[in-house]
């Protein structure tokens, strides 16, 4: 269950306390959960690279970008073959010290398929994905200071470090800044290292920073968003 990783607050703290109002995190000096995501889950569906429903996306300031290509038969998109990804591409990119977001991930297990059906269960109407962050460097790229928004996300650390800048709401309609703006228009609400194990949630439209630790990361974000208007998805175990 995903409250599990919020622990010591309980379901009726977070909802009434929590969600929607503030972030808050929950650090740890042991991942309790090391088993919920392997790195050979990881690379079994990195590599796969016809499963496009993946949508690798390499990272930089500007947001993250799919590397594909679509195959075509005399001008005409071929239906039946899959839309791959551009293995070559992305692999130069990531020994080139570029991070990656992996999104639509909510069944690449059956611990995730659990976490992402309790994150629904509790909040009925929401909808939720996962998206898998991994950097292979400390220096890494990395997002600007941003915001999101419909979305709620909880945000677990699976392996490695990230530093985090959480900020105060502000006056300013950017959805994106780079760092040296952000500190002159935004408040700083509270810094946070998150180790293994440790947990945030954070609520839509909050400015945030992030920087990789001290070594290769893995990170797991759990947006989630209410639209009763979409169909639940199944993610029973076959």
């Amino acid at each position: 269950n995903f409250l599990d990783f919020l622990a010591p607050l309980t379901a009726d703290e977070f909802k009434t306390q929590i969600f929607g109002k503030r972030s808050i995190a929950v650090t740890r000096t042991a991942n309790p959960y090391p088993e919920i995501l392997t790195l050979e889950e990881i690379e079994q569906k990195l590599n796969d690279g016809c499963a496009t429903l993946a949508s690798i996306g390499i990272i930089d300031e500007n947001g993250a970008k799919m590397p594909r290509d679509m195959p075509y038969h005399r001008g005409e998109v071929l239906r039946w073959s899959p839309i791959a990804m551009k293995k070559s591409l992305v692999l130069d990119k990531l020994t080139n010290h570029h991070s990656f977001v992996m999104h639509n991930m909510t069944q690449i297990n059956r611990h995730i398929a659990e976490i992402s059906d309790s994150i629904e269960d509790e909040f009925p109407g929401f909808h939720t994905d996962l998206h898998i962050y991994v950097s292979p460097r400390p220096s890494s790229t990395g997002y600007n200071v941003h915001r999101d928004a419909p979305q709620h996300k909880i945000y677990i650390q699976l392996f490695g470090s990230t530093n985090w800048t959480i900020y105060k709401r502000g006056d300013t309609e950017a959805k994106s800044l780079p760092l040296a703006e952000a500190e002159k228009q935004l408040e700083v609400d509270f810094k946070i290292e998150m180790t293994p194990g440790s947990a945030l949630y954070m609520p839509p439209d909050v400015f945030h920073h992030v920087v990789n630790g001290n070594g290769p990361r893995v990170s797991l974000s759990f947006p989630f968003i209410h639209d009763p208007s979409r169909i639940r998805m199944d993610r029973t175990h076959i």
